[in-house]
Parts: structure tokens; sequence; C-alpha cells
């Protein structure tokens, strides 16, 4: 961003019309006039055409205004809120001294110079004034009158804004895992048998009673679990490019030449 401050009333004519943003970014209007010093061509105010309901032509004093150029934006440092409330100006009105001190007041600045009123028609200039002054016709010696003719021609830049975002948020879901286990446990089976099976040898009971524990085991089921990387999700950034087609309104001045009330051309020879 480059300080307004460094324009004068004889190279801002290309920033007229560019988008003006409050200290925050927030689009406020377009720059529709300026004010400028008559002798100097400094200038000491710029006029905002905001787009408010019923907007108006906001005065701003220049004071740590800045412009980038490239991208046609104006940046002023107060907020969109502050401005509303602010002197309105008709763009080829002279800006008086009382008008003046109250612009400053409001801004809380210190007067810049007192030479913006009472000589400042001159320098005051909007797109409309200056391109009325550029097309005066001027007499370059007595048999020749030259008419500058100027047109519009369209700039088109280009600025980053907001698109929104992708967030990637990890959730965490839960399922039912089944899988077959093979378990063993121990048991016991009774029977008798006969004299001539039992293994033991000769018969030595004394006849006490006696309790004999048998151990029996089992095995049960055992689950624990472990974290492993199964994957993940990669996201990059891409840039992608398209073309869209700008459409502007431009005005061009030409020459319509009447004679004895009736138009011509400019390939007819006019004679008496």
């Amino acid at each position: 961003m480059t300080a307004l401050t460094t324009k004068t009333a004889a190279n801002i004519q290309d920033l007229l019309d560019s988008n003006v943003v409050d200290q925050h970014g927030n689009e406020i209007g377009t720059l529709h006039s300026f004010w400028a010093d008559s002798s100097s061509g400094k200038l000491e105010f710029i006029g905002v055409k905001t787009g408010w309901i019923f907007g108006h032509n906001h005065v701003i004093p220049v004071d740590r205004v800045e412009f980038d150029e490239a991208n046609r934006t104006v940046r002023v440092p107060y907020e969109a809120e502050f401005i509303k409330g602010a002197m309105s100006v008709d763009a080829d009105t002279e800006i008086t001294d009382s008008e003046e001190a109250e612009i400053y007041h409001y801004y809380n600045l210190r007067s810049g110079s007192t030479a913006v009123s009472g000589a400042a028609s001159a320098g005051a200039a909007n797109r409309t004034a200056t391109a009325n002054a550029a097309t005066t016709a001027t007499t370059t010696d007595k048999d020749t009158i030259e008419v500058p003719l100027t047109e519009e021609q369209v700039r088109v830049g280009k600025r980053t804004v907001d698109a929104g975002q992708v967030r990637l948020r990890k959730i965490v879901r839960t399922e039912v895992v089944n899988q077959p286990v093979e378990i063993r446990h121990e048991d016991v089976v009774i029977e008798r048998v006969t004299a001539g099976e039992v293994r033991s040898g000769t018969a030595t009971s004394d006849f006490k009673e006696e309790v004999i524990d048998v151990p029996l085991t089992r095995e049960e089921v055992v689950v624990a679990k472990d974290a492993v990387v199964t994957g993940a999700v990669r996201l990059k950034k891409t840039a992608e490019s398209e073309t869209q087609n700008v459409s502007e309104t431009v005005r061009k001045e030409d020459v319509e030449v009447l004679r004895d009330g009736k138009t011509v051309t400019q390939s007819d020879t006019i004679r008496k």
C-alpha cells in the first residue's frame, strides 16, 4: 500500500471509481471525487460515494489514506460506522473554511491547508468535471481548432478474497467384533469297576473315612486391545485457474459535425 499523499490532482485521475475499504478491509464504496490546493495540486480531501442506503459523498482527509493501484483499492484509517457520520459534500461543490474546520475537527486532525476553500474551485474535481475540462476546444492557429477526444479504458485487476474453508475432524465410531475362541475345562467321570479291574494292590483299608479333593481347571477368555495404524487421510491444497469474462461499459468521445442544421460525416468536405 502507498500513501495517498504521494498523489496530486494531476495524477489521481486513475484512482477514481476505485473500491474504498475501511481499516478492517470492509468495503465502504468508491472513490468518487477529490479536493486539492488549486495552486500546488496537493490533495486535501477525498469524497467516498458509499453504497449504503441513501449513500452520500462522504468527505475524508487524505492523511494516512493508502492506495493499492494494482488492485484499485483505497484504504482509509477509520471504521465504516465512523465514516457514516462524516460530512457529505457534493462532488462539484467547493469546501468552505467553516466546512474544512468541521471536517478536521470530526476526524480529530489539525487543519492541513486553508487554501482548500476559496481557491479550490479550480482544483476540486470529479470524473465528470475532469472529462469536461479535458475536451475543451483549443485554437492552435487562426485557421485551426483542435478538439481533444478521450475514451475510457478498462483495467482489470485481481484480489484474493475468502472462499470458505475445509475442516478435517477425527471422529470415533464403535462396532462389535465377533471372533470364535475355543476354550477347555476339566470335569470328572465316576464309574465302578470289578475287583479284577482294580489297579491297586492288596486292600489296606483300615475302614476310616477319608476325603479326597480332585482339583479341576478351565480356560477363560482374556480380551486385550491394541491400537494400530491402518492408514491416513491426506489433504493437500491445489490451485486451479479459470477464465472469467469481465464486461464493463466505457465511454468514448467523438465529434458530430453539423452544417446548416444537418449532420455531415467527417469524411465529407465542408465547402461554403
